[in-house]
């Protein structure tokens, strides 16, 4: 060791050592989150690339404080040695000739360089790239001299005629050549120090001479030195530098880098820079590589899609930095492919599931390679209805979730709570699962015994979750099942390969059962069989208030036990189709908590693009009730309500609030007080209370005029029929509209008028007394009369509405409407109890809309389970749910209708009584 380090270095003791490189991991980690924080504006990183990166750095910093450590104290300071080929380095002569040419080539001691330096900060480093190099290049002792390292010095420095000091000079060159040899030195210090004392005399020489010849290679680094003006040059230079690689392609960047680099590119010309304006700096300052992607206005749009969509998301990175392990044989080794999953995707939660799943596919071996995840096979061809692996992960997604919210708690009720709890966390997501199972090579290396005492038919359930949910074993039935529009709880009863596995899983469930109820009558539910009219009554009275209103609204009286059975999973149904679309909260006073919940929604994760917009709905009306005259007057607009509810809607879309998203669409209500239009505008501002530059349109609804009076109870001559809606954009109305005809009103979505728009009659509205109105809205006590369904369906249609943002939840209409339409919602109620009925009234429309003729969501086999039923003289009016007409519609037109025969009635009574 001491021919190493000089004739008086002693080796100094191993334990020393090592503890002394794991502070100098730990420091080194957090001088690169403070040189990341502390960086030019232009050299900024994201706090996902800070991590990363100090995560790789950490590791090169301790492989050189042990290197350095070892070879002896005065190492750092150390001259190359004189060489006949090659000048050493000197200081005067390197000025010289950087001050006349600009370069400078010499021999220098790899201790000067700046190990704790990235060139590009704002681009992530790979671990596994440094140990390709290791494997290729320093498997024996060799110099850096193949990797041409370029050094640069700034032109200030050279007023003074000397260089940086050494150990702080910065290079342009890729970091993972200096890394690779820098570890292989480090293994080789290691494996030394690990032999003292059990290898013997000459092999401890063997490796001292290693070690030796390693040493020398360190002190014989050729770079070239440059002279560069400023950060800005030096960054392009560096970048300019991987681009000019030929042969040493996994040192070129690859499209995640290439994603962040945009981004970082993107911050530094400002959120009002165009993608015209980041294509045209890249033109200017970077001439690309014949492999590379083309830099155009396309890709840019796509790879900052992919940004925002999934890489500012921690745990979608991690995923992806995984996968980039793999370098140029990654399954997203294309910008194009990444996008293809964040434009298909709706939500985080879908992004980070599909990319998972794909990652989670390469390590069990069903995908080999990254043929099957071409741009094509991901979005699907035209043949295939533009349904492509994206879009079956995405209902494999669906499945997952009615397999652990349904069909785990209901089918598998026989197993205990214990082993559901541990499959539905095995389930969790594909990180879990391998965890628990275990996959391809690990899955010997993983324990079992978290499974101890399970039957055979717990392991079934297991073994079929795992199929269905993390494989791509029955891609081909859901496919199929896609293609036909299928609900996943139809696709595992269809005659599929995946319905035969569900089936073989519920009978061996069954089996497990009987043989338990033979066994132990108790334990399988007890002695006592009830009878038939027993288990019907039972039912009935145990029903939910959804179905209860549900069989009141149709007129009928009684239901035999098999038709409860039946109506329950048509309950089961509608449930999870309000489940999966509609996201219900209380209203918090706090805008933290109101952010949290709308970025954590599948609504408030959508943004609308092309010809599709997301909705705002803002309607004063629903957030407030006049003491006196409820039915006809309208409380005064809450402003506070609306800012904080308004400005966390702005901020998820826009967390600086600068601009408005160009695909937002604000629905502004007046409830016929056409002084509420100011203040509910003046409730769109940024963060220092300014109004947001926006596009204002307004358009006039006209209510029929019988339907009008009857719901305000009014005889009155004159009469306001009209409110004003004004519609807010960012940008201008009819530029980036595409003109549409009205879907139950005549014109078109360019027409200043909808109407007549007929009210839902008294009688079909959500009724309840004072003292639940008190116990429901709380301090707000809002009206629970809403907007006819018919009016929301002509705003989701006229203007292409694929996603709701509801400031305020009222009776549910809006909601309902979306279940069914299966639009991301997300509304707000003023209680937990409000929350909790209207979830009820909701399920209770969806099941009206299952036997409504021509519904998107009609169910023959419900209208012919109702259809024989016995029914009752008169219709009972729910206090849970709105009454409709028997038709299971949202009755607004019957409802009008209805009004005018009374009308009709009233008038020729008394012109006969007159005449």
């Amino acid at each position: 060791m001491g021919k190493r380090g000089g004739p008086k270095a002693q080796p100094a003791p191993k334990a020393a050592k090592v503890k002394k490189t794991a502070a100098g991991a730990q420091a080194s980690t957090g001088a690169l989150a403070a040189t990341a924080a502390g960086a030019p504006e232009h050299l900024q990183a994201t706090s996902q690339v800070v991590s990363q990166n100090s995560s790789v750095l950490s590791k090169h910093q301790a492989n050189v404080a042990l290197v350095h450590a070892d070879f002896g104290p005065d190492f750092e300071q150390q001259d190359p040695p004189t060489k006949s080929w090659l000048r050493s380095f000197d200081e005067a002569v390197a000025v010289a000739d950087l001050k006349k040419h600009g370069k400078h080539t010499c021999l220098i001691n790899a201790a000067w360089l700046d190990h704790s330096y990235s060139p590009c900060p704002s681009i992530p480093l790979v671990w596994r790239t440094v140990e390709n190099m290791l494997d290729h290049y320093f498997r024996m002792p060799n110099n850096l001299s193949e990797q041409k390292l370029e050094v640069v010095v700034f032109s200030s420095d050279l007023v003074y005629n000397r260089l940086p000091t050494k150990g702080s000079w910065k290079f342009i060159s890729a970091e993972e050549p200096v890394m690779a040899m820098y570890a292989a030195i480090a293994t080789a210090v290691q494996a030394r120090r690990d032999g003292e004392g059990e290898k013997t005399q000459e092999e401890l020489q063997r490796m001292d001479d290693t070690l030796c010849v390693w040493k020398e290679k360190l002190l014989e680094t050729q770079v070239d030195i440059r002279v560069v003006e400023t950060d800005v040059q030096l960054q392009w230079e560096a970048q300019q530098y991987r681009e000019n690689i030929n042969q040493r392609q996994y040192l070129a960047r690859t499209p995640v880098q290439r994603i962040f680099d945009l981004q970082s590119k993107s911050m530094q010309l400002g959120p009002h820079s165009s993608d015209a304006d980041l294509a045209a700096l890249y033109r200017e300052n970077l001439r690309l590589s014949s492999k590379s992607e083309p830099i155009s206005d396309h890709f840019i749009a796509q790879g900052l899609e992919v940004y925002r969509k999934a890489f500012a998301f921690p745990e979608i990175l991690e995923v992806v930095m995984q996968e980039e392990e793999y370098h140029t044989e990654s399954l997203f080794n294309g910008v194009s492919k990444l996008h293809a999953v964040v434009n298909k995707a709706s939500t985080r939660e879908e992004t980070f599931w599909v990319i998972s799943l794909l990652h989670h596919c390469r390590l069990t071996g069903e995908i080999k390679d990254n043929s099957v995840t071409s741009t094509r096979s991901l979005q699907g061809t035209q043949r295939e209805h533009n349904q492509g692996l994206v879009d079956v992960m995405l209902y494999q997604h669906r499945v997952k979730s009615y397999l652990l919210s349904e069909f785990l708690p209901v089918i598998c009720k026989q197993l205990t709570d214990d082993v559901r709890a541990k499959i539905r966390s095995a389930c969790a997501d594909c990180q879990a699962y391998r965890s628990h199972v275990g996959v391809g090579q690990a899955q010997d290396a993983v324990s079992l015994g978290w499974k101890s005492g399970w039957t055979a038919a717990a392991d079934g359930v297991l073994v079929f979750f795992g199929d269905a949910i993390f494989s791509m074993k029955y891609h081909e039935s859901m496919r199929a099942s896609l293609r036909q529009a299928k609900s996943v709880e139809d696709c595992l009863d269809s005659e599929s390969k995946l319905g035969e596995a569900c089936k073989e899983v519920k009978d061996l469930l069954e089996q497990e059962r009987l043989a338990l109820a033979e066994s132990n009558p108790a334990a399988a539910g007890g002695s006592a069989v009830p009878s038939a009219e027993q288990l019907v009554q039972e039912s009935l009275e145990t029903q939910s208030a959804a179905v209860q209103d549900f069989v009141k609204s149709r007129g009928i009286q009684s239901l035999d036990g098999e038709k409860i059975k039946a109506l329950q999973v048509f309950e089961r149904k509608a449930r999870m189709l309000v489940q999966s679309n509609v996201a219900l909260h209380v209203f918090a006073d706090k805008e933290k908590e109101l952010v949290t919940k709308i970025k954590d929604s599948p609504a408030g994760a959508v943004r609308g693009k092309d010809t599709t917009w997301v909705g705002i709905f803002v309607d004063p009306a629903h957030i407030g009730e006049p003491a006196t005259a409820a039915h006809a007057r309208v409380a005064p607009c809450n402003q506070k309500y609306l800012k904080n509810i308004l400005s966390s809607v702005l901020k998820t879309r826009d967390p600086q609030q600068t601009s408005l998203h160009p695909r937002d669409m604000f629905f502004l209500f007046d409830s016929g007080v056409h002084t509420h239009q100011q203040k509910m505008l003046q409730c769109i501002m940024n963060d220092e209370g300014h109004p947001m530059p926006a596009h204002h349109t307004k358009v006039y609804i006209a209510y029929d005029e019988n339907a009008l009076r009857e719901r305000r109870k009014t005889q009155r001559a004159s009469l306001d029929q009209v409110e004003h809606l004004t519609i807010v954009t960012g940008e201008e109305f009819t530029s980036s509209m595409v003109q549409r005809p009205r879907r139950s009103f005549a014109g078109s979505n360019f027409g200043n008028v909808i109407g007549p728009v007929r009210l839902d009659a008294p009688g079909e509205l959500w009724q309840l007394s004072v003292e639940e109105k008190l116990v429901i809205y709380g301090k707000y006590r809002m009206p629970v009369g809403g907007r006819p369904e018919i009016f929301y369906q002509e705003m989701v249609a006229s203007y292409n509405l694929t996603a709701l943002i509801d400031c305020q939840v009222a009776d549910g209409v809006l909601a309902s409407l979306a279940a069914v339409e299966r639009l991301p919602y997300i509304g707000f109620c003023l209680t937990e109890t409000h929350l909790q009925k209207v979830k009820e009234v909701i399920v209770c429309r969806v099941l009206k809309e299952m036997v409504r003729p021509n519904s998107k969501v009609n169910e023959s086999k419900l209208v012919e389970i109702l259809a024989d039923a016995p029914a009752s003289s008169t219709q009972a009016g729910g206090s849970a749910a709105p009454v409709a007409g028997a038709d299971g519609g949202s009755g607004s037109s019957g409802a009008a209708q209805s009004v005018l025969d009374q009308f009709q009635a009233k008038l020729k009574a008394l012109q006969g009584a007159s005449g």
